[in-house]
């Protein structure tokens, strides 16, 4: 399953620690940061691109595959108090 988060740039560092954390303990399989939806060797993402990938995300809404925000930010206490 993927995600798309938002990080504000001045948490960064933070946020790249709990993801490195996460990948060690096998919860996180990947991750890479990307500024936009296109890489220098792709074409700029079409509208009927960006429409499939909502489609998408909302069958993931529907199927239940999710995290709710209350969730990851427990899931964030838990980590920093181990």
């Amino acid at each position: 399953m993927t995600y798309q988060i938002n990080i504000k740039k001045s948490k960064t560092e933070e946020f790249l620690l709990i993801i490195e954390s996460l990948k060690k303990l096998g919860v996180v399989q990947s991750f890479k940061s990307t500024e936009s939806l296109v890489t220098p060797s792709e074409a700029p993402v079409s509208t009927d691109r960006l429409l499939e990938v909502l489609d998408r995300a909302e069958e993931e809404i529907l199927e239940g595959k999710t995290v709710p925000s209350e969730q990851v930010h427990q899931m964030i206490q838990n980590w920093k108090q181990k």
